[in-house]
């Protein structure tokens, strides 16, 4: 359990040492100069009272959300010390491992696992790998000036985003493979962990799975069982929320699990589940009917969509409200839904013909499609249930 809520309360100096050291400074092995420059590192900022100014000299490298996330992890006190031990008693070090450990509810490079696992080694590994060189070439070197250091300390970002992804991933890879050899060479009782791939087959493998779900061009959909609109897609990663809402057309399989139907998004091959009011379901588990699974991180969260025919027949019904001035209007509506009907099919490859039209009956009936008050038009959900 964490002893500090630095964001919620103020704490004295000497309740702030007695948490950092655990108890005792014992557990710093009496490392007086070691407390200070925590002290400086983690709080310098947000000390106040006489002896603030004597905790300033670390304390632009700003690590209260390190701290933060160490406490969470019970890493305080002697767990605290070794890493510094583990970074050869170099502040400097010390500070980019912590930054790799994590910043609490930002970001984490390495995982708890991997940290308590070297912790308790009878010949822990360096955290950092500075042989590391990355798919294109770079061999990334942190900036401890870096004011936007918490987030990319190696300005691999300005160049490409995933540079920063891949560097991260190689760490914990390194990592836990240096780990593993510890373990073998010293003949310590401890389970080895799991090694990871690398970034590029990672990636690679991700892709061919994307593609494998990925719904083919020339799969047909009954009209019936066609829908539109939009959908919200969980992109986050850890503690890092991201939620993104994107177009798509969507297919009613004529399947249920429970009492919720099984809707499928176009192209993508992503499911889920809607009840009779198009409300989706999340489950607690994965659930699965064939080949069909659908779980807890399932990415997609919320969905706003219409049967086609529903959008055709809402729409030419408006229209002839007034057919004087929507006459051509109306003779192309109806000239497409009826040759939809007639084909009864409609092929995924054909799909971007209908776009334009689609989108433009579902604008008329329920709003733009990214408006910031989904509800603005009185529009929760369309997926009804036969």
């Amino acid at each position: 359990m964490a002893r500090f809520d630095f964001f919620n309360q103020n704490y004295s100096l000497d309740e702030i040492i007695d948490g950092y050291t655990g108890g005792s400074l014992d557990n710093f092995k009496g490392d007086e100069e070691f407390l200070n420059f925590l002290i400086s590192y983690t709080l310098g900022n947000n000390l106040e009272g006489p002896e603030a100014n004597d905790y300033k000299e670390y304390a632009k490298y700003d690590g209260i959300l390190s701290i933060a996330l160490l406490d969470q992890y019970d890493m305080l006190g002697s767990s605290l010390y070794k890493i510094y031990e583990i970074c050869g008693k170099d502040k400097f070090k010390f500070i980019r491992t912590c930054h790799h450990i994590g910043e609490y509810t930002v970001k984490h490079t390495f995982s708890k696992e991997a940290i308590e696992t070297n912790l308790k080694l009878s010949n822990s590994v360096d955290f950092i790998d500075d042989s590391i060189v990355l798919s294109n070439g770079t061999r990334p070197k942190y900036d401890y000036d870096n004011p936007l250091g918490f987030v990319d300390p190696y300005h691999l970002i300005d160049e490409d985003y995933t540079l920063l992804q891949e560097y991260d991933w190689e760490l914990e890879r390194s990592l836990r493979h240096r780990i593993n050899e510890s373990i073998k060479a010293n003949g310590d009782n401890i389970e080895p962990l799991a090694e990871m791939l690398s970034y590029k087959e990672k990636e690679r493998m991700e892709k061919e799975k994307v593609e494998s779900k990925r719904v083919k061009e020339d799969h047909t959909i009954n009209l019936n069982n066609l829908y539109y609109g939009k959908e919200t897609i969980d992109l986050s990663v850890g503690k890092l929320s991201a939620h993104v809402d994107t177009i798509s057309w969507f297919e009613d399989t004529n399947l249920q699990m429970m009492n919720y139907k099984i809707f499928r998004s176009i192209p993508t091959g992503n499911y889920c589940l809607l009840d009779k009011d198009g409300n989706i379901h999340i489950p607690e588990e994965i659930l699965s009917q064939g080949t069909i699974s659908v779980g807890p991180n399932s990415p997609i969260r919320k969905v706003e969509i219409a049967s086609i025919p529903h959008l055709f027949e809402t729409t030419i019904q408006k229209l002839e409200e007034d057919p004087a001035n929507n006459e051509e209007t109306i003779l192309n509506v109806k000239g497409t839904y009826e040759m939809m009907q007639l084909e009864e099919s409609v092929s995924v490859g054909n799909l971007e013909g209908y776009e334009t039209i689609v989108r433009t009956m579902y604008e008329n009936n329920f709003g733009n499609l990214f408006k910031s008050d989904d509800n603005q038009d009185g529009y929760v959900g369309e997926a009804p249930v036969k």
